[in-house]
């Protein structure tokens, strides 16, 4: 037993350097875990971002409104609301609050005038409100640094129904992040939008709004972009 036990964990290492070396994703975990320190250019995309970014900036295409942020922002298409607005919208599935710094080259290929920012819902399973404001603190100010004309607008996370309450966060828990990241949009003079309020109804997410209990079904998003829309054409 004792052999069969020392070859199983031999392959099992075996394999997790295998995966290691292909994808980095063992330390890009450890680096989330704070246990070990990733160089940027060797996480999981790196250079997919660096080359997207370089792709855009090569179409000269100048965004009147971007909308940046995780999946929520990605299933939408403001477009439709805004024909009269150049919009670019940069929203990737399942990307936390560290994600998105490392996605600014993107954004600023682009240029904005106005930006949407989403974030934190996939932080809050991993993270407590007040790492995740710090997160937030640390995304506002790089977009400043990174694009000084651009006025930037802080939407609030969502509410999530009660059977996802248990994979990510309880709505008080969102509720009391949501306190934290309008008091970071108040610091850095950014308006704050209160979306979650648009959304919640007896204390979650109604599925009548939502497919999954997290992502919001298309007619849904018709709120979202009545709620924006004085913001958009200020």
């Amino acid at each position: 037993m004792l052999g069969i036990s020392l070859f199983a964990n031999i392959m099992l290492a075996g394999v997790v350097c295998f995966y290691e070396v292909r994808t980095h994703n063992v330390r890009e975990m450890l680096t989330v875990m704070g246990v070990y320190n990733l160089d940027e250019n060797k996480r999981p995309g790196h250079y997919f971002i660096v080359d997207w970014a370089a792709c855009v900036k090569k179409l000269n295409y100048k965004a009147d409104v971007a909308f940046f942020g995780n999946s929520i922002t990605a299933d939408s298409n403001f477009q439709n609301y805004f024909t009269d607005v150049k919009i670019a919208e940069f929203g990737l599935h399942g990307d936390r609050i560290d994600g998105m710094i490392r996605r600014l080259p993107i954004l600023q290929s682009v240029n904005p005038d106005k930006v949407f920012v989403m974030a934190g819902i996939n932080d809050l399973h991993r993270s407590s409100p007040e790492t995740i404001a710090e997160r937030y603190d640390k995304l506002l100010n790089l977009i400043q640094d990174s694009l000084p004309n651009a006025k930037i607008y802080v939407q609030s996370i969502l509410p999530v129904n009660r059977v996802k309450e248990k994979l990510y966060a309880s709505n008080d828990v969102i509720k009391e992040t949501n306190v934290l990241i309008e008091k970071c949009a108040k610091k850095h003079n950014c308006k704050y939008i209160d979306l979650n309020s648009v959304y919640i109804e007896n204390g979650v997410l109604p599925d009548s709004l939502s497919y999954d209990g997290v992502h919001l079904t298309q007619p849904a998003y018709d709120r979202w972009a009545k709620m924006i829309k004085s913001y958009i054409y200020e």
